[in-house]
């Protein structure tokens, strides 16, 4: 699983649920007026260390009442926000304390979408494994199947075709359709190959 150091900064980390409130300096408490704001800013820095340090404070403040997988105007929550970008970590450390891979936003995209479309392959495998539903639709009737082929993402249809519990389908002829109007020779490989090896096991399920 991933490694929770923060490689980008050398401060010593002390976790904030050893503390008493009492002992939690004053401007950290003042700052719980908006603490999904906060979280947000944190996870867009992109730093382990803040993301960690606002989730500790959050919850011995008794703050993760605050929901974690509370949205912002777009519909977008925190784990979205880290999906979108190249820090597994963060995403980790959102998916520990509770973050909700299958929320979706006001288009009805998930942070496994996120994921897809931005084709970073690892954040995929984290969320499927936690319960990132493949599944989903968003508003525009795409899946992150389609994201991910018709945005040549080679690397997330990878990890979607082995991870994910993919049937032979009309769902499944789509992505075939789309990769062939894409020409993109690659992707519409990965799907054959993939179509094949599921018509195997169906072959040798009947039997």
């Amino acid at each position: 699983m991933a490694d929770i150091s923060d490689k980008n900064e050398n401060r010593d980390y002390v976790p904030f649920s050893i503390l008493n409130e009492s002992e939690i300096p004053s401007v950290l408490q003042n700052s719980r007026e908006d603490p999904r704001g906060e979280l947000s800013e944190a996870v867009k820095r992109g730093l382990v260390h803040d993301v960690r340090e606002v989730l500790e404070r959050l919850k011995v403040l008794e703050k993760l009442e605050l929901n974690i997988d509370e949205s912002d105007e777009n519909g977008k929550t925190v784990l979205m926000e880290a999906a979108m970008r190249d820090n597994i970590t963060i995403l980790y450390l959102l998916i520990y304390y509770g973050a909700d891979p299958n929320k979706v936003d006001k288009d009805g995209k998930t942070a496994l979408m996120y994921a897809a479309i931005n084709d970073i392959d690892y954040m995929i495998l984290l969320l499927v494994k936690n319960g990132a539903d493949f599944h989903k639709v968003d508003k525009d009737g795409k899946t992150a199947l389609i994201y991910a082929v018709i945005n040549d993402c080679e690397e997330s249809l990878d990890q979607l075709l082995i991870n994910c519990e993919v049937e032979l389908n009309e769902d499944f002829d789509k992505l075939l359709t789309l990769a062939k109007e894409n020409d993109d020779e690659t992707i519409y490989s990965m799907l054959c190959n993939k179509k094949r090896q599921l018509e195997i096991n169906r072959y040798y399920n009947n039997k």
